[in-house]
């Protein structure tokens, strides 16, 4: 799996290498690290939704700035906040 990964993933020319054919290599020595399939799912999930994350990072926290100006210039906004959420805590406690 060294040479595999070292040849970055390059099963026919390590299996070459080895004197061996790629599908008994692949049935061998086909582990992957925690860190790859990481790596192999956000490529996957980047493919399907390429800017998924940035858009829903961006409009997050454009929501919040908002929300957050509109506290601040309205201090009875900001009380009715503060009661409500300690009256939901309260319920939930």
């Amino acid at each position: 799996m060294h040479k595999v990964r070292l040849s970055q993933n390059n099963y026919q020319l390590v299996a070459e290498n080895a004197g061996q054919s790629p599908e008994v290599l692949m049935n061998h020595y086909n582990e992957a690290l925690d860190y790859e399939k990481r790596a192999l799912s956000r490529l996957v999930e980047n493919s399907f939704y390429p800017h998924r994350e940035t858009a829903g990072e961006a409009q997050d926290s454009a929501d919040v700035s908002a929300l957050m100006a509109q506290i601040q210039q309205n201090p009875e906004l900001c009380r009715k906040l503060l009661q409500s959420l300690t009256l939901g805590a309260q319920q939930h406690a």
